[in-house]
């Protein structure tokens, strides 16, 4: 994963981890951003059980090649995603 994380930074500049929550069709509730993926995983574990407390999963996209992670229970969903950390102005 580091090593992922490094091509990404290298390709992109730096990234950053982006919790976030929601219910399915309506924008979400970004709970976290965070410099490492591994800084994210306590909280969205602790999301997960909330997620789950009433529902079962109905959803995991499981982890992608980018380290995202996708799950979803009773229509609720919870995410975590790399975004590039944009750095300086953007050109066209």
């Amino acid at each position: 994963m580091a090593e992922l994380a490094h091509r990404q930074q290298q390709s992109t500049g730096p990234t950053v981890w982006v919790l976030a929550t929601g219910v399915v069709q309506e924008p979400g509730e970004i709970l976290g951003i965070y410099t490492e993926r591994d800084l994210a995983i306590g909280d969205l574990i602790a999301n997960a059980y909330k997620l789950t407390a009433h529902f079962p999963l109905t959803d995991t996209s499981g982890e992608m090649e980018d380290g995202t992670l996708h799950l979803a229970a009773g229509g609720e969903w919870l995410s975590l995603e790399p975004y590039p950390l944009i750095t300086a102005t953007q050109l066209a």
